[in-house]
């Protein structure tokens, strides 16, 4: 993992109140003054990104603590003229967001062409970002826009203020400045792949790693994030929600709206890229509010960890450690080979051909090729030496376990898994093979005389201490087993129902053990 210091960012509207007049109209004569009033709203929640490296780039002050005294207001008056700036100190009610009254004696439509608000030290802390800008884009009521003023008619005008809050990851420690009004937050990402299947990731054609430097199994991942609000609309601006442009290698920021008195509950959704140039969802966030502290999400070092698969098992500082990469098909056709026993790599009980549906490049080595091997997992029904159209179940995760056919999800799947990792002999030979074949028909049926004495049945397997040893020790210490670094992973392959495959009204079924490693 790569350790870095951040630093939030943070744009901050600030609702004002500029009135161009008060109180109740009085009687006016034709050269009289008109009135008029500007409030000062909160952002929309249709957002862009207005930095660049961490730069502002819209022309916005910087945010700070300090009060708001007066206002310096440009306006061009009907006659298409400049009105002379006007000084509006701002009054000390509604937390300083009114000014003092301004009035006019030309009516007509007027367009504003400048609002800056500054502190009692003359420093700029919230403006109204300038067209062209980075963030003029962010506001709906801005700097161009016009209005009308009528005679004996009150006018109230929207405009929207900005001011910028920066961050850096680079070389500052985390933390923002706490200012209470409608602000626009910031979350910042950044993640990991840890997986053996690197060179797919940067070597296969159309992969968005292709041109990432990287150093073997441990690379930045590159992915996209959306925000989205509680009816599940996204309200972060998609043009500028991946970090694919610098190849992950720096934190990806987005930016969401805090919108004052308003409850407004937020997701994320992480998507990977996959060297077949395929996004899937690998993470969905629990809700969270607005207001919330960002810091109980990332941590205090101020930027979202996660990792995909895990290269330190125990110890690993990210913020969620998600499941392994692994590219499997959903179905395929097979044929089942009794009784070759000649798997160099992992015990067989028998092999199995691959037909159909194993040809894309990115799968596991142990799924190319005319064959791979397997075991039996139905100690009941015979699976005969036939064609079969399968469908694929990986089972070394949460959601693949979710969607394992019901007849199966019962069945010892962390001891299976550490049974594929963990078998107590040093060599293939078919004897050995139908010692590991009994051992799992144990961990999976149990140990009653009618298991025991199926099993003895079946090849001429006579059941050993060992074996019933290794059952126990699977069953008993390792039912919470999770695959890890360098691990195989069991599959389920499921033949799918047929006249042809159905035996005594039961389905065929076979576990395919130790088929594939994966680097979670």
């Amino acid at each position: 993992m790569r350790n870095f210091k951040r630093l939030a960012t943070s744009l901050v509207a600030i609702a004002l109140i500029v009135a161009f007049s008060s109180c109740e109209k009085q009687p006016v004569a034709k050269d009289g003054n008109y009135e008029v009033s500007i409030a000062i709203n909160n952002l929309t929640p249709s957002l862009k990104k207005g930095t660049v490296d961490g730069e502002n780039t819209g022309n916005l002050p910087e945010c700070s603590d300090a009060e708001a005294d007066y206002a310096i207001v440009g306006l061009i008056d009907p006659n298409g003229k400049p009105v002379a700036s006007m000084h509006l100190p701002i009054l000390g009610v509604d937390d300083g967001t009114q000014t003092v009254v301004v009035k006019t004696k030309t009516l007509g439509e007027y367009t504003i062409d400048l609002f800056e608000v500054y502190d009692a030290e003359d420093n700029l802390i919230w403006a109204a970002p300038k067209p062209g800008s980075e963030y003029y884009d962010w506001v709906t009521n801005k700097i161009g826009d016009t209005f009308t003023v009528e005679a004996f008619k009150k006018l109230k005008v929207d405009i929207d203020v900005l001011c910028w809050q920066p961050y850096s990851y680079k070389e500052f420690g985390y933390f923002w400045f706490d200012i209470d009004k409608t602000r626009v937050k910031t979350l910042c990402f950044f993640g990991d792949v840890c997986t053996k299947f690197y060179e797919d990731f940067h070597n296969f054609d159309g992969s968005p790693y292709v041109g990432q430097e990287y150093m073997g199994y441990d690379f930045p991942a590159i992915f996209y994030v959306l925000i989205k609000d509680s009816e599940g609309e996204v309200i972060n601006n998609m043009e500028v929600n991946s970090n694919e442009e610098w190849y992950g290698n720096e934190p990806l920021c987005i930016e969401f709206p805090d919108i004052e008195g308003q409850d407004d509950e937020y997701t994320f959704e992480i998507y990977l890229a996959y060297p077949d140039g395929t996004w899937p969802l690998v993470y969905t966030s629990d809700p969270f509010m607005a207001e919330d502290d960002l810091e109980d999400i990332t941590g205090d070092d101020g930027i979202f960890d996660f990792v995909v698969g895990n290269c330190s098992w125990e110890g690993n500082d990210a913020n969620i450690e998600l499941d392994p990469y692994l590219l499997l098909p959903d179905h395929g056709t097979i044929e089942i080979l009794y009784g070759n026993f000649k798997s160099p790599n992992f015990f067989d009980y028998f092999e199995i051909g691959l037909l159909e549906g194993f040809d894309n490049p990115l799968y596991p080595e142990e799924l190319k090729g005319e064959s791979t091997y397997g075991y039996c997992g139905d100690i009941w029904n015979f699976i005969t030496t036939d064609i079969y159209d399968v469908d694929i179940y990986p089972t070394h995760t949460e959601e693949a376990l979710a969607n394992i056919p019901a007849e199966y999800a019962a069945y010892p799947w962390g001891s299976l898994n550490w049974m594929a990792n963990f078998a107590p002999v040093e060599e293939t030979t078919s004897e050995i093979a139908r010692h590991y074949q009994a051992a799992i028909w144990m961990v999976i049926h149990g140990m009653g005389n009618d298991v025991m004495n199926r099993i003895e049945g079946l090849a001429g397997i006579q059941i050993k201490q060992a074996d019933i040893d290794f059952a126990n020790e699977a069953l008993n210490n390792h039912s919470d087993y999770k695959v890890r670094t360098g691990d195989y992973v069991v599959l389920l392959f499921d033949p799918v129902e047929t006249e042809e495959n159905v035996i005594d009204g039961s389905r065929d079924n076979m576990i395919q053990l130790v088929l594939t490693r994966v680097d979670p």
